[in-house]
């Protein structure tokens, strides 16, 4: 057990299990899912074990298009790195964990409020170290895949990634979980943004139609440095994934996206956050999803301003639309400012496909349902765009084929 787990377990044993009488979880099915349940059944977890030595970069070259490619399977690691990205460090927390990472995780438990969050650092089933070393700016991005192997129900997946001082990378992590039915993750996510880096990160999700998927992220961003993110949420009967950005000092920059597909008898949730703690400070986020009929979301945006944070710029956006009778879409954008000195602003909009815009594409002899696939890749258009080149036609299509 490494010290930053034991220190985990502790807060762990303070925290309660998500309930229904909270605000930010009272839309979620708690029922479905049962995490205290699951935890008692599966208490031996987190013990910990990779068989692979320090740092995890091995000979091998990714496919084309990738800069290093890393596929984590239980606990077996497979990682080809292209020569471009020799500089690039991977560490497993059950072998070695830097001093600088430490920290890192330090702060980031001390934001814990729920054992849901909680349990992937208290109890890990994997921890991986990505980082990008000062001054190091990738071409080509980075491709984590974290794969069930088909034996094994439960995942608690943890992903630190650093990026240091003037760097500059794509990451795209994606959950398999297509090869055990049942599969439930409940996963984290911790970046940290050094002065002037510039990260690019896509969190990807494959899941059985009966699997579920909670996943905690929390970037911070120290001076100048930029994040773009994106979420994408397709499969499963139940999601739920709460997204913090947190500006740390002047200058930062969030660019924050989301696409999902609520499928007949599927929940799709999200809470957002973006904490402005430094003034000069700026964040933007849109999410976009459709829902099918019989389908459920839940967006849950926030913006919060501290008091010392003038000249903070911040915008959240939420757009959904509604393809059936029976979808649902819930919509709840909040502001908390605590300085006058900014501009903040929220929207949402709910609705169906324009019907105008259907006759003029079938009026020009395109069948229905090819013009509602049109359609529904325009309004899908503004948030995949951002998707790194070699991954965005995968999750365009893969929201094809789910609608």
């Amino acid at each position: 057990m490494y010290p930053i787990q034991a220190e985990a377990q502790k807060i762990f044993e303070k925290l309660s299990w998500p309930q229904q009488s909270w605000e930010s979880w009272r839309r979620t099915p708690l029922e479905k899912f049962k995490p205290e349940q699951r935890f008692r059944e599966y208490s031996s977890f987190g013990k910990g074990g990779a068989s692979r030595p320090s740092p995890l970069l091995e000979g091998g070259k990714p496919r084309n298009g990738w800069a290093l490619e890393v596929h984590w399977v239980t606990d077996s690691w497979k990682c080809y790195p292209t020569e471009g990205a020799s500089w690039v460090e991977l560490y497993d927390w059950f072998i070695h964990l830097p001093e600088e990472a430490t920290s890192v995780l330090e702060k980031r438990i001390q934001g814990l409020s729920n054992r849901l969050q909680a349990w992937n650092l208290a109890y890990p089933t994997h921890g991986l170290l990505l980082k990008v070393p000062p001054h190091t700016r990738l071409l080509k991005p980075i491709l984590i895949q974290l794969e069930a192997d088909g034996n094994t129900l439960l995942s608690l997946p943890h992903l630190l990634i650093l990026m240091g001082k003037d760097s500059e990378a794509q990451v795209v992590v994606r959950f398999d979980g297509t090869k055990t039915p049942g599969i439930f993750y409940s996963g984290g996510i911790t970046y940290q943004g050094e002065e002037n880096s510039q990260g690019t990160l896509v969190v990807d999700r494959l899941l059985p139609s009966e699997g579920t998927f909670f996943l905690s992220f929390e970037g911070y961003l120290r001076r100048d440095a930029t994040l773009s993110s994106l979420e994408v949420h397709l499969g499963g009967v139940l999601s739920k994934t709460t997204w913090k950005a947190i500006l740390e000092e002047p200058g930062a920059k969030a660019d924050l996206r989301g696409s999902y597909v609520a499928t007949p008898g599927s929940h799709v949730e999200m809470e957002l956050t973006q904490l402005h703690r430094s003034g000069h400070t700026q964040s933007n986020s849109l999410y976009k999803g459709a829902v099918s009929s019989g389908g459920k979301s839940v967006f849950q945006g926030l913006i919060v301003v501290g008091e010392g944070a003038a000249k903070t710029d911040a915008y959240l956006a939420n757009r959904n639309l509604l393809l059936g009778s029976g979808a649902r879409a819930d919509s709840i954008p909040r502001l908390v400012i605590g300085n006058d000195d900014v501009r903040c602003t929220h929207g949402s909009t709910t609705g169906k496909l324009q019907e105008s815009q259907l006759f003029y594409l079938r009026s020009r002899g395109l069948p229905e349902r090819e013009a509602r696939r049109l359609l529904i890749e325009g309004f899908f258009e503004e948030v995949v765009s951002k998707i790194p080149e070699i991954y965005r036609d995968d999750v365009a299509n893969r929201i094809a084929e789910a609608l």
